[in-house]
């Protein structure tokens, strides 16, 4: 199969713009508003965001820590960076129990092929965090599609 045919059908295609016109045209770099003295050395065109939680399912601490870490020094040895920031999230349960707890969001941006390249490391990450740290559901955001992922 054909690399374009294989990107076509992958199952993170949805989430990522339309290849066949890049999101800035070389020629366009030029025209980039901060070029006149600066050069545009990549174009990421791809986000992702997750959410790494505090608590389990129940309300009860878990070991999150550990899991901030490893994705965090992961995805900036293969992607060259990303931003962690936390803060304080409210859900509810399927108990339909209001729960409110301290959430990881680990923000980073690539290009499509180092997105589609990834997705399996990251799909594998994503079952052990559900797994490990008993969660229902585990919020991803790719290009601003938020997707809550289960087992």
């Amino acid at each position: 199969m054909e690399t374009h045919q294989f990107l076509s059908h992958h199952p993170l295609q949805s989430f990522i713009p339309d290849s066949s016109q890049p999101l800035i045209l070389k020629e366009e770099t030029q025209n980039f508003p901060f070029a006149s003295h600066l050069k545009v050395e990549q174009i990421m065109d791809c986000q992702m965001r997750m959410f790494i939680p505090t608590q389990d399912k129940n309300g009860d601490p878990v070991d999150y820590k550990i899991y901030v870490k490893l994705f965090t020094e992961w995805i900036t040895q293969t992607c060259g960076g990303c931003t962690h920031k936390n803060f304080l999230g409210f859900y509810e349960n399927q108990a339909k129990t209001i729960l409110q707890e301290e959430v990881y969001e680990i923000e980073v941006w690539m290009t499509k092929n180092k997105l589609l390249q990834l997705g399996r490391q990251i799909e594998e990450f994503i079952c052990r965090l559900l797994q490990d740290l008993n969660q229902e559901v585990v919020l991803v955001i790719i290009n601003n599609t938020a997707t809550l992922l289960r087992l």
